[in-house]
């Protein structure tokens, strides 16, 4: 029961880890509310991501060296009190610039810790699916807290939008409570420890299938974000199929079918096995360039279905497998590098997709298309390495 309940309060705490997300709910009403200080408000959206990644690599250091219950408590706690003084504090917009920056630790700090813990906690009728929920809870607390504050923020109280963060705050009494305190040298591998016995020094090795799982995911993040990024200019401007509402209804499906991913990826893995991660890949990458050759309202959505669902499935996959292969200390820093990657690979798609696309055209298309493109050629190169990784990778989890 107990181990159940560390389970249930880990996933409530990766629920929480884009509490930050909430910000651009108001950030229209903040424009309004500070005229002439554009340069500055647009902060409040981008410098969250850019603390997220900072903290995330900070994070391998950190819990290797501190207690990640507490790492945790205090990241939640700073982003609470941070968003509390934007809700009740007359400040200018260089402080909500700087609250809402702090709210960005947790998706850093919060998101490495539970993604390392989840492997050792888990049962193992679950090891293979946890990750999945993982990915599941970020997207639904994403979703959640975008439809919190615009309860808050109603009426145009943008400061009344930053009320979001109350609902972490019972969150934060069951982690003191519940959340496992397991030390970072913990390794649950039996032979692993067999292995110490016997004088063998490779558990000290990141696996060589594990460098590569992470170049994929560093390498995808990158590329496989041109259709998050640039698919409302492109649906409005580009293809001029339609308005902020086409937008909204094939972005609230990406959710929707992101969550459905998330959860589906040990039926995903079992079924394809070795293919898992390129068939998935493939299909995202495929239905990203299927509006850029037929703008039509119905492609857009089949895009959003199939995009969606290929790339959440390929990241739930390379966190399952990176969370089934490395042990100890190696998987707190594999897992802070994910989320590391996750915060640089979207900064860097607004520049190095559009600066490949150049050479063919400058547009929200070409950009959707070399990111299309550029995913399939990924899907297709992890081919040469997963048939033996998903091999190895499930013999050593059992």
């Amino acid at each position: 029961m107990k181990k159940a309940m560390s389970l249930i309060v880990v996933l409530l705490a990766s629920f929480t880890v884009y509490i930050y997300s909430f910000t651009t709910i108001v950030l229209g009403d903040i424009y309004t509310a500070f005229p002439g200080q554009d340069s500055v408000t647009v902060l409040i959206a981008s410098l969250p991501a850019v603390v997220m990644m900072i903290s995330a690599f900070a994070s391998a250091f950190l819990l290797a060296k501190f207690n990640r219950k507490l790492l945790v408590i205090i990241s939640m706690v700073i982003a609470v009190a941070a968003g509390l003084v934007v809700a009740y504090v007359e400040i200018p917009v260089a402080g909500i610039v700087a609250c809402s920056a702090l709210m960005g630790i947790p998706a850093g700090v919060v998101a490495a810790a539970n993604a390392s813990v989840l492997p050792s906690i888990a049962p193992d009728s679950l090891k293979d699916k946890v990750m999945g929920f993982h990915q599941a809870a970020l997207m639904l607390g994403q979703t959640l807290f975008a439809l919190i504050c615009g309860f808050f923020a109603r009426g145009g109280n943008w400061a009344g939008g930053f009320k979001t963060v109350y609902v972490i705050i019972p969150v934060i009494i069951l982690v003191i409570l519940f959340y496992p305190d397991i030390p970072v040298e913990s390794v649950s591998d039996e032979k692993q420890e067999e292995s110490k016995k016997l004088g063998n020094e490779e558990h000290h090795r990141m696996p060589t299938y594990a460098i590569l799982l992470l170049g994929t995911y560093f390498l995808g993040c990158i590329f496989w974000n041109g259709w998050y990024l640039n698919n409302s200019d492109f649906i409005i401007n580009e293809a001029q199929l339609g308005d902020t509402t086409l937008v909204g209804g094939v972005n609230s499906l990406c959710t929707a079918v992101s969550m459905i991913g998330c959860v589906a990826v040990s039926f995903w893995m079992k079924a394809f096995k070795g293919w898992s991660l390129p068939i998935a890949l493939l299909i995202g990458g495929v239905c990203t360039f299927l509006p850029t050759v037929i703008p039509t309202i119905p492609c857009c959505y089949i895009a959003a279905i199939g995009c969606q669902l290929g790339i959440m499935i390929a990241i739930s996959a390379l966190q399952t497998y990176i969370g089934l292969g490395v042990k100890g200390k190696n998987l707190t820093t594999a897992m802070s590098f994910l989320q590391a990657f996750e915060g640089s690979g979207v900064f860097l798609c607004g520049y190095v997709v559009p600066f490949i696309a150049s050479a063919f055209g400058e547009s929200a298309r070409h950009n959707m298309m070399v990111g299309a493109v550029a995913t399939m050629l990924i899907g297709l190169a992890t081919y040469t390495f997963m048939r033996k990784a998903h091999k190895q990778i499930f013999v050593e989890a059992k």
